[in-house]
């Protein structure tokens, strides 16, 4: 995530400010103000005191996030050599994360780029920034923090790295009869031996983010999909029950999906694009992998699906025998890819219809319930 100065209108006339994409909030002991003097530039408070929009003593600049941050890449605008500063970090119940830092700058329009974090390496959702009483030991460290009597500065820029949070969670079952449902999220699941229902789900989230094009930040936003990204339904009779409401697409059970933005969760609900520390978008490739699955019910999930399903999807999906069984109800069809064709062996079907099809010499069938619409491509 980054702010710049250049968010501020030079009309602004209130004491705190949303970003519009939900990242941040920025609130102040006085009115917001952009300075664009060439000697000395960047957000600060308007005031009486001294150069007017700086941050000076006993004014504060607070920068709260919408979840918690690592560290903070800050770039300061100081007038006079020596300046102090003091950053203060909260947690998001408002108590305070390690010491308080005491900053320094160097004048004449140089800009001083600091990276700031907790002393303590704690997480934090709040940065408070203020000018430093030069008579005052703000960061206990035995020494007054001194600097002029005119303590003051801008900011011109903030770069804040997220804490990643997991969107994962590990379940091992046991060698019996089990009902596995984990969390909401990009799981990872071992069945291990018996007779074991696992529920399946799947995560849709609009991304958002903001890229700077030709000089200018744009918001951007992306469909990202998030699944399991284990499944190993292990030794016995395995079934995927796909969750009430969701669907199933056999060609994301076994994938790797490139450059996927790693996201997090705002206030309001909203899912943005993490960054790094110099702001750049953190992407990943995604690798999901299903193996051991001789059932896939997508008949208790009231939702008419319709699947394509492909011969290297089941072969896959399957365990050795290369066996797929696929329970559904009236509305759910099923599209076979080309290669498949219907057994001439239909015994033992009871209420099922056998598909069977080859892929590097391998035998792969599918049994697919009578209920289910079927077609061959």
């Amino acid at each position: 995530m980054i702010f710049t100065k250049d968010e501020i209108p030079d009309d602004y006339n209130k004491n705190n400010y949303a970003d519009p994409d939900k990242f941040f909030k920025i609130d102040g002991s006085g009115i917001l103000k952009v300075r664009e003097n060439p000697s000395d530039y960047g957000i600060g408070i308007k005031s009486g005191n001294g150069w007017n929009e700086e941050v000076h003593q006993g004014e504060k600049l607070g920068f709260t996030f919408v979840k918690q941050i690592q560290e903070l890449h800050v770039s300061f605008g100081w007038f006079n050599d020596n300046e102090r500063g003091v950053v203060t970090f909260l947690d998001d119940k408002g108590n305070q994360v390690g010491g308080k830092l005491v900053i320094a700058g160097k004048g004449d329009g140089a800009v001083t780029q600091l990276v700031l974090k907790p002393t303590n390496g704690g997480f934090f959702t709040k940065a408070v920034f203020e000018g430093a009483n030069p008579n005052v030991d703000a960061d206990g460290d035995g020494v007054n923090d001194g600097g002029p009597a005119t303590n003051s500065f801008l900011i011109s820029e903030v770069r804040a790295v997220y804490k990643e949070q997991s969107h994962s969670q590990e379940v091992t079952a046991s060698e019996d009869d089990d009902f596995i449902q984990a969390h909401e999220g990009s799981d990872k699941i071992w069945a291990k031996g018996g007779d074991d229902v696992i529920v399946y789900d799947t995560e849709v989230h609009n991304v958002s983010w903001r890229e700077k094009v030709n000089g200018q930040w744009q918001n951007k936003n992306e469909t990202i999909f998030e699944a399991d990204t284990i499944i190993d339904g292990g030794d016995g009779k395995d079934t995927l029950l796909v969750a009430k409401g969701d669907t199933i697409d056999l060609s994301k059970l076994n994938f790797t999906d490139t450059d996927v933005h790693q996201f997090t969760q705002n206030s309001q609900g909203e899912y943005v694009s993490l960054s790094d520390k110099d702001g750049n978008d953190i992407k990943k490739d995604i690798t999901y992998q299903t193996t051991n699955i001789e059932e896939i019910d997508i008949s208790q999930n009231e939702v008419n699906d319709e699947l394509n399903i492909s011969i290297k999807d089941v072969l896959d999906l399957t365990d050795d025998n290369n066996i797929l069984k696929l329970l559904g109800d009236q509305g759910d069809k099923a599209h076979l890819d080309r290669g498949w064709s219907k057994s001439t062996d239909q015994t033992d079907g009871d209420g099922f219809t056998k598909y069977e099809g080859y892929d590097s010499g391998h035998k792969v069938v599918i049994e697919i319930e009578d209920t289910v619409t079927v077609d061959i491509l």
